[in-house]
């Protein structure tokens, strides 16, 4: 994980604070049924044509979310790809 300075965690906390207080206030102002979901762990899907040989070959990358905030974890065509060791 990253360092944060003396300065920079309260702040976090701050914000931290408030947005719960913002999702406890949502969330008692709407029923059971009007609740929103929370994002789904796909967040996105590239997909690629290569057209360079003689049959087009279609390749799905789904990025899903991960426990970093700057990485994914990847799937490719249905198969998590293999690890270079």
């Amino acid at each position: 994980m990253y360092r944060r300075s003396k300065k920079y965690q309260p702040l976090r906390a701050k914000a931290a604070a408030s947005v719960a207080a913002h999702e406890r206030k949502r969330l008692q102002a709407v029923s059971e049924d009007e609740i929103e979901q929370d994002l789904p762990d796909l967040r996105k899907r590239i997909e690629t044509t290569e057209f360079d040989s003689t049959e087009p070959k279609a390749t799905v990358i789904e990025l899903y979310q991960s426990d970093r905030i700057d990485f994914y974890r990847v799937v490719v065509n249905k198969k998590p790809p293999a690890i270079a060791r």
